[in-house]
């Protein structure tokens, strides 16, 4: 229900023609757009925790989005098997309380990529790093050629996504830049989900005026 509002908030689809909106894939393959034909230049990604959903649309880029739910610790052998030697080393310099919601915030990063290039799983986590400079800094991919060929293609903003929970978003764009992306909160009237309030615009600009891109978050438990 929230990938139909969204993409059709994007696509300018009537609400009265959500139910025109179809979905296509193939085993190994992302969701695609397949219907209406109009609209099938955009591209979308979803995800869903405990507590929270989240859909991403984008009428000009590849786009991924992954969310997850804060967790008080780690189980053993997890940092070893997701992450770089470098990340594992920065990550233990942490205080101890600090390092599980770290690790959960960087391994948004890590899906939002994967799930923006369609390859899930099939590259392992560990061949994928992140540098930030600073903690308030822009998150840098670092991957083997042979996985990316242009690792500075891919923009990654951390979102706020409350106190529970951990959000990243990830976007193609050769020239250098974050496509613009409008963010906002929705939830569940009991009849549709309803736009509450517009979080701060991913981009320097205003996405939904340029139809650039879009992100939406719901908590489950408001509806059905």
């Amino acid at each position: 229900m929230l990938q139909r509002l969204a993409i059709g908030r994007v696509a300018q689809i009537p609400p009265s023609d959500m139910h025109s909106i179809r979905f296509s894939s193939s085993t190994g393959a992302r969701p695609a757009l397949q219907e209406p034909a109009s609209a099938r230049m955009i591209d979308f990604s979803a995800a869903n925790t405990d507590g929270l959903v989240a859909c991403a649309v984008s009428c000009s880029t590849r786009i991924g989005v992954d969310i997850e739910k804060l967790q008080p610790a780690l189980a053993p052998g997890l940092l070893e098997y997701c992450c770089t030697p470098d990340e594992q080393l920065r990550l233990s310099r942490l205080p101890g309380d600090q390092q599980p919601c770290a690790f959960i915030q960087l391994w948004t990063l890590k899906e939002a990529y994967l799930k923006a290039r369609g390859i899930g799983l099939q590259v392992s986590p560990r061949l994928l790093g992140f540098h930030l400079a600073d903690l308030g800094g822009t998150p840098l991919l670092e991957a083997d050629a042979a996985i990316e060929a242009n690792p500075r293609y891919w923009h990654f903003r951390m979102l706020d996504a409350g106190n529970a929970h951990a959000a990243s978003l990830c976007a193609y764009g050769e020239d250098h830049a974050l496509p613009p992306v409008m963010l906002w909160w929705c939830s569940w009237s009991g009849q549709g989900f309803v736009f509450e309030r517009q979080l701060a615009d991913s981009g320097e600009n205003s996405g939904l005026a340029r139809r650039e891109g879009f992100l939406a978050f719901d908590t489950p438990a408001n509806h059905p």
